[in-house]
Order: structure tokens, then sequence, then C-alpha cells
């Protein structure tokens, strides 16, 4: 497997992702990114974001642990 321009593996389609910035002028949604095995091709794109609030987190929501190797 490769890893994608930035060096990153498996972005797209697993999971969506809370970002901490705000989706909303109110502060009460997050931004989500990224599409999940449920909602469809068009959201799997880094570049899709949308609103939720963080108690929100449905079926679909998830995070990714990132490490810095050596």
């Amino acid at each position: 497997k490769k890893p994608n321009a930035w060096g990153l593996y498996d972005m797209h389609g697993n999971i969506e992702e809370f970002c901490l910035d705000w989706h909303d002028a109110e502060h009460t949604q997050r931004h989500r990114r990224n599409g999940s095995w449920y909602t469809g091709l068009t959201t799997c794109a880094a570049t899709y974001a949308s609103g939720r609030t963080p108690i929100n987190t449905g079926g679909t929501m998830g995070f990714r642990f990132v490490a810095v190797l050596p």
C-alpha cells in the first residue's frame, strides 16, 4: 500500500471525524470531515465538511490515531 501525497494512509471512507474548528458562528457545531461506510460516495473526500453537535455522534463517527515514527 502506498501513502497519499502528504504521506498519509487510509484517509477516505472509513469514518466521519470531528475536527477542532467550529462549523457555525454560534460555536454549537463542530466541523466533521470525510464520509463513512454509511454516508455515500460524495462525502468521502478530504474537502467535504459539514457540521454536527459534538454530543450527536451517531454510529458513523470516530477518530484516527496518529503516531510520529522515528
